[in-house]
């Protein structure tokens, strides 16, 4: 019994710790402005809290780059490189 107690403490605390806590960007608006790189784009995304996920794909995705989405309120940024994924939450404030 004491086996199965400790075995099922492992699980518990490995499945707990496997849980990354996302970035998340404070929005007014679901309009967002995107910087790609040397690419900048005016209110060219529009976040749908329905829509999981949202994706976004690099404007030249075999290049290393900084992508950053620029809200009303907030601003979130990633060094990004070919094949990578970030995930975030966006908490909008309305």
């Amino acid at each position: 019994m004491r086996y199965i107690l400790l075995l099922f403490s492992f699980l518990v605390y490995t499945i707990l710790s496997a849980q990354a806590n996302l970035p998340i960007i404070r929005a007014n608006s679901k309009n967002v402005k995107i910087q790609d790189g040397l690419n900048f784009k005016s209110d060219f995304w529009v976040i749908f809290p329905e829509t999981k996920p949202d994706i976004y794909y690099l404007d030249v995705p075999r290049k290393p780059t900084t992508l950053k989405f620029i809200t009303d309120i907030d601003s979130i940024s990633w060094d990004m490189h070919y094949g990578d994924i970030q995930d975030f939450y966006c908490n909008f404030e309305w």
